[in-house]
């Protein structure tokens, strides 16, 4: 994946496309580029002298077992110090099994 930049007079957007067919396909896009879907714009491969410029997805950060184990352990107390702790919305009158779900779905 390489890096283009779509230019139509003042607005500036950079893509991450596969070639310059995708960069103009998801510049043409009214939903990701409402500002410039409508426009002629210019499709330009970002190169810096003496680099190769690569983009590649960040990984969806993956749930520690350790840490699932540890939940599945606490107690109602336990688990609303965690929620807490970790700035989670609940409601304090909420059940153990719910809080526990509240806190498997945010580790």
């Amino acid at each position: 994946m390489n890096i283009y930049e779509l230019e139509a007079g003042s607005i500036r957007k950079f893509v991450v496309a596969k070639d310059e067919v995708d960069a103009r396909n998801q510049g043409s896009d009214p939903v990701k580029h409402p500002d410039l879907h409508f426009r002629a714009f210019t499709v330009t491969s970002v190169h810096v002298e003496g680099y190769t410029i690569n983009a590649t997805p960040n990984e969806p950060k993956k749930a520690n077992k350790a840490d699932k184990v540890k939940i599945e352990k606490m107690d109602r107390d336990q688990l609303k110090e965690w929620l807490t702790d970790k700035g989670i919305e609940f409601t304090p009158q909420s059940g153990e099994a719910k809080l526990r779900e509240l806190a498997l779905a945010n580790v």
